[in-house]
């Protein structure tokens, strides 16, 4: 036997130093000291998050940054790529636009697609849901060009909404996409929708297209001097045939006061619609020579009521008719529109008076609904005339029971309702009883009357209350 060395376990640094070591020496490439790890692409804006489409809920709009996307992000177009611009760019760094791509590989304003293509948002901050508006914002505008800086709510992929302070946001600008020719004659010709563009492509729409605009106002403004001064000025108004001996009267058919409106309501929508572009193309324009529309000053041989500049024949501002010199026919207008209201009211549309305490549209529209109140509760009275026979049928066999008849145990409403419903499917039909169910319920919930209850001695049980059970749990008490 040889006497052995007592065994002394090493310490824990030189076990985990000398293991390190090793595998450094075996792991690491010649003239490194440690491998770099494959991660995902950061930035200030944040790390990678999941892939997918996110929405931005209401009252939220997608904005998507300009250093990875370029600008003139166009609703519905296809997205062409990321821009060239590094995101080193500082100038461009917290730049966003208005849209996002999304699914499909299209700009939208509500959504975006977020993954590792190359027309996706890659990480988070790449794009985002902020507010459409602030109340901390400012506006820089240089020749044209609009950036608006300010907080505003961002709505997280989470779903958490959270403000973001010093956003940069480049805006885009409403315009209605009219046709060339619009048949003002025509009550089913559509006026066009109304869609945003950036700046440069708003501002070839303007010029291409505004002439047109000019072109309906002044046939819409033509239309209604006309039958104004023809066939409403300083007479009789008469809705439908002239009677006997009022020769002078204005008459005009149910079809004729339709059309009359619809040409008014069409003036009023695309003079609005003027007057905002008229107020929006000196901003964007950056110059009076940028503003110039239809340069022969006509379109399709129509010579165009708009403003020009002196000596020349190109149009320079658009005319919409809402000056101070235009106030005679606003006038005419509004007495047109307000005797076709008497023909023929317009209920999506109540009048001016009816917002006003003691004006006469209020007062028509209370008596208006008066009447409706008292028509459904005699509907109402009515069904339960023709309910009760059908009751007083099962009463004789279910007398002793005292549940033939809803009023004999006190109940109403609602619940007289049901029972009726459930006692007169047994001897009808169930699509009757259906239908007096649903009238009635209708005519309940709109003021009027369903079996009103006859309280008697016979009702039904009550439910059963029970007192609460104390507990203890570790000393304490709960119920």
């Amino acid at each position: 036997w040889q006497a052995v060395a007592a065994w002394a376990p090493p310490t824990v640094d030189a076990h985990v130093g000398s293991a390190l070591t090793e595998h450094l020496a075996t792991a690491a490439p010649a003239g490194q000291w440690w491998p770099p790890r494959s991660v995902h692409r950061t930035s200030a804006f944040g790390t990678a998050f999941a892939e997918g489409q996110h929405f931005c809920k209401e009252g939220f709009r997608c904005i998507s940054r300009v250093d990875l996307f370029g600008k003139d992000h166009v609703l519905k177009e296809d997205v062409e790529g990321k821009g060239n611009i590094e995101p080193t760019d500082q100038q461009n760094a917290t730049v966003y636009e208005w849209n996002c791509p999304s699914s499909g590989g299209k700009w939208s304003a509500d959504s975006y697609q977020s993954g590792k293509g190359g027309n996706e948002c890659t990480q988070e901050g790449d794009c985002l849901c902020v507010s459409r508006s602030s109340s901390n914002f400012h506006t820089v505008l240089k020749p044209g060009e609009e950036t608006i800086i300010g907080t505003f709510d961002e709505q997280k992929p989470s779903g958490v909404v959270e403000a973001r302070e010093n956003l940069h946001i480049i805006p885009q600008y409403p315009i209605r996409n009219m046709k060339e020719r619009l048949d003002i004659d025509n009550p089913h010709a559509d006026l066009g929708p109304i869609t945003t563009l950036p700046r440069r492509q708003w501002l070839e729409k303007y010029k291409k297209d505004v002439g047109a605009l000019q072109r309906t106002l002044d046939q819409l403004r033509n239309w209604l001097e006309e039958r104004y001064h023809t066939r409403v000025e300083d007479k009789s108004f008469v809705c439908g045939e002239a009677a006997e001996g009022e020769d002078n009267a204005a008459t005009f058919s149910p079809a004729e006061v339709l059309d009359a409106q619809i040409h008014i309501r069409r003036f009023q929508i695309l003079s609005a619609d003027c007057e905002m572009l008229r107020d929006q193309v000196p901003k964007l324009a950056g110059g009076l020579e940028n503003e110039e529309f239809a340069a022969s000053g006509e379109i399709n041989g129509h010579q165009l009521n708009c403003y020009k500049a002196n000596k020349k024949t190109a149009c320079q501002q658009l005319n919409c008719y809402r000056g101070f010199d235009d106030e005679a026919l606003q006038n005419h207008m509004r007495e047109f529109k307000a005797k076709m209201d008497q023909c023929q009211p317009e209920k999506d549309l109540p009048d001016d008076h009816t917002i006003l305490e003691g004006g006469e549209g209020k007062a028509a529209l209370q008596n208006e609904s008066g009447e409706g109140k008292a028509a459904l509760q005699n509907e109402s009275n009515q069904l339960i005339t023709e309910t009760e026979p059908h009751q007083n049928q099962l009463s004789g066999s279910l007398d002793n029971q005292n549940i033939a008849n809803p009023r004999k145990l006190g109940m109403g409403g609602f619940a007289g309702a049901a029972m009726a419903v459930f006692l007169t499917s047994s001897i009808g039909s169930s699509s009757s009883s259906i239908g007096i169910h649903d009238r009635c319920t209708q005519s309940c919930r709109q003021g009027g009357n369903c079996w009103v209850p006859e309280r008697s001695a016979t009702r039904l049980p009550k439910p059963r209350r029970f007192a609460p059970v104390a507990s203890k749990v570790g000393g304490g008490a709960f119920l």
